[in-house]
């Protein structure tokens, strides 16, 4: 049952637990109830000012209209980064909403040439064979089809290290 259902047949509705979580004391104006706050001298429930219902809102706002603290509440609200709620007659609509952080642009990386990615590549695919990796365990590593690093390999002129069923070849024999 939700806490309005609650409220309405009459139920009591406990008190948040404190879960051992830091909260700032309340403001002097709010806590005083002699001083004349709205919230401490509250003929409504104080859930009006937290409520997703716009009449219970607006209910909330109107109690904040007389309130000689009005300005303090909301100033109160957007130091201690208050997002929800109504704090001195205003909703979040009204309240400052924090700068956003500029994203840096992206560095232009310089493209390589045809050439110079064959180049690139082929260095790898060398690196990688005199480390004594298969074809596809460098493919893997770079990224690309098995088929195309056989390629490069046979350009290279260098030998498979690897025959059917994964059995290591000799150095000496060159994939024709």
């Amino acid at each position: 049952m939700s806490r309005r259902a609650l409220r309405l047949a009459g139920h009591s509705i406990a008190q948040p637990v404190s879960v051992g979580l830091e909260v700032p004391p309340a403001p002097e104006f709010m806590s005083d109830p002699r001083r004349g706050c709205a919230p401490a001298n509250l003929q409504h429930h104080p859930d009006y000012f937290f409520s997703i219902y716009a009449h219970e809102r607006a209910t909330a706002r109107n109690t904040c209209a007389g309130c000689p603290f009005k300005t303090d509440c909301f100033t109160y609200a957007i130091e201690h980064g208050e997002t929800a709620g109504i704090w001195g007659g205003q909703g979040m609509e009204n309240r400052p909403r924090p700068a956003k952080k500029a994203t840096p642009k992206p560095v232009a990386t310089p493209r390589l040439t045809k050439e110079q990615t064959r180049v690139h590549l082929e260095r790898q695919v060398r690196e990688l064979w005199e480390r004594d990796l298969s074809d596809s365990t460098i493919a893997v590593n770079l990224g690309l089809h098995c088929g195309a690093v056989t390629r490069i390999r046979n350009r290279l002129g260098l030998p498979a290290l690897y025959g059917a069923g994964g059995k290591r070849l000799p150095r000496t024999v060159v994939n024709a």
